[in-house]
């Protein structure tokens, strides 16, 4: 088995998270935009590496998304978060 989770453990663990975040908003807004772009990488092919894919998306989103410095330093939380389960 790879070290690497695949795109639907990802999926159930931000599920997790979500259910546990409920009375965190900021926290849940960090994750359903997570939850978005995990969704679009995991309609497109199989990647080996869901996390890179994952950092490489969010990047590109930042560019164009007009989100605060702590909306964006939050997300980055949630995907170390993710990344360490």
């Amino acid at each position: 088995m790879s070290l690497s989770k695949s795109i639907s453990e990802y999926v159930d663990l931000l599920e997790q998270l979500e259910r546990s975040s409920l009375d965190s908003p900021d926290q849940l807004f960090a994750l359903a935009y997570l939850r978005g772009h995990i969704d679009l990488i995991a309609s497109q092919d199989e990647t080996e590496n869901p996390i890179g894919a994952l950092r490489d998306q969010v990047a590109s989103a930042f560019d164009t998304d007009q989100l605060s410095d702590q909306d964006k330093a939050l997300i980055l939380e949630q995907i170390e978060l993710i990344e360490s389960h």
